[in-house]
């Protein structure tokens, strides 16, 4: 059986190929090779720079034609612009018998017991279970926004008590909080 096999791989020839007959792969000039990747940058270059053009124009067209939010602004600064924001606001809210819902006081930040006024200089926000550090405040750019009812002791006289008319002075404080003032503190007096 050994010997059968032998028989048989005798008769069977290779190919008798030179090493010049080969078929040689073809060569690629490492210039050819720099040249493609250099064009390839370049395109993602391009690609990358128009991109980031188009962000930047989007982004400075949306920024530079915001709508404003209102047409009315106070024509001083510091208190005296606080003021004109306060009786601009407490303007707006009103009891559903067409009166006005508060009375809004612009000052620096202050207590008030009795017939004092005592300048605020430093608040702390605590919450629970924390050690909170207090935060300076100053007069020059902080604004403290006091409302206070058109009754007796800064009650809101007329209606009964309601939880609409409570959101409304919420309402009230969240719109005198939220203006151009870098800190403003609110009480409700």
């Amino acid at each position: 059986m050994a010997s059968d096999l032998t028989s048989e791989s005798n008769d069977i020839t290779k190919p008798d190929v030179s090493p010049v007959d080969r078929p040689s792969l073809p060569t690629v000039e490492p210039q050819q090779h720099r040249a493609r990747f250099g064009l390839l940058y370049l395109i993602l270059a391009a690609t990358l720079g128009v991109a980031i053009a188009g962000v930047v124009l989007y982004g400075t067209d949306k920024v530079g034609h915001s709508a404003s939010w209102s047409s009315w602004e106070p024509t001083g600064g510091g208190l005296g612009g606080a003021t004109q924001i306060a009786g601009h606001v407490a303007k707006q809210y009103h009891l559903p018998s067409g009166e006005q819902l508060v009375e809004v006081f612009a000052k620096p930040p202050s207590v008030s017991p009795s017939d004092q006024q005592i300048p605020l200089h430093y608040i702390v926000v605590s919450r629970a279970n924390s050690n909170e550090d207090p935060i300076q405040i100053s007069s020059s750019d902080t604004v403290q926004y006091s409302l206070c009812g058109l009754g007796n002791s800064c009650a809101i006289e007329k209606g009964k008590p309601s939880v609409q008319r409570g959101t409304l002075v919420r309402r009230e404080i969240l719109e005198l909080a939220s203006t151009r003032s870098s800190t403003c503190t609110a009480s409700r007096t």
